[in-house]
């Protein structure tokens, strides 16, 4: 609907020098700020792993994942603003895809060790124990009727027009162990998990 309205005042007002050219940005899954580590630790992630350190197994997950920095994405909206030809509609998603598996293994490593178990017997746990013990209860329809099929990367948003507009996209890197560090030390910190 939005991208309707948008496309809508761009034929009526956005001719060649326009005051209003409107232009909407598909977005997939993005992170905390670098640096900082700050996520909102009610999204599925986080809550994933709360429940994981709380339980002591991280679920094997497979596939991949293109998230980005919160902060990179402010930088590559901020281009393609500014951009000479500023399209009508963007993609934007971390172009620098990376798998599942090396993401839990560092999670696990970060988290103590801990063994990873299939994704099925994690959830089986964290329904199990309920949302005092397993924070990632909360959202428990999503992770078993939508999680896996949203983020084993079967979607993948097409970014080759939109790096044409953002030098911080072409230049992206994934979610590496130092930003794993940050988001579970930032969770920490606020008491949402030990």
């Amino acid at each position: 609907m939005c991208e309707q309205v948008g496309k809508a005042a761009a034929e009526l007002y956005g001719q060649d020098d326009a005051l209003v050219k409107a232009s909407s940005v598909r977005i997939g899954q993005m992170t905390g700020p670098e640096g900082s580590g700050t996520w909102n630790e009610s999204e599925h992630f986080p809550l994933l792993v709360h429940s994981s350190a709380e339980l002591k197994v991280v679920p094997a997950l497979t596939g991949s994942l293109s998230w980005i920095p919160v902060n990179r994405a402010g930088d590559a909206i901020t281009e393609m603003l500014f951009s000479k030809t500023f399209r009508p509609v963007y993609h934007m998603e971390n172009p620098s895809r990376q798998s599942w598996e090396g993401l839990i293994d560092n999670l696990a490593h970060i988290l103590g060790g801990v063994p990873k178990v299939p994704f099925s017997q994690w959830l089986q746990k964290v329904k199990s124990t309920g949302e005092g013990k397993s924070p990632a209860y909360r959202v428990i329809n999503f992770l078993e009727n939508d999680f896996v099929r949203m983020s084993s990367g079967r979607v993948i948003l097409r970014t080759a027009e939109t790096k044409l507009d953002s030098p911080t996209l072409v230049k992206s890197t994934s979610i590496d162990r130092r930003h794993l560090e940050e988001y579970v030390a930032y969770w920490r910190s606020i008491g949402a998990m030990q």
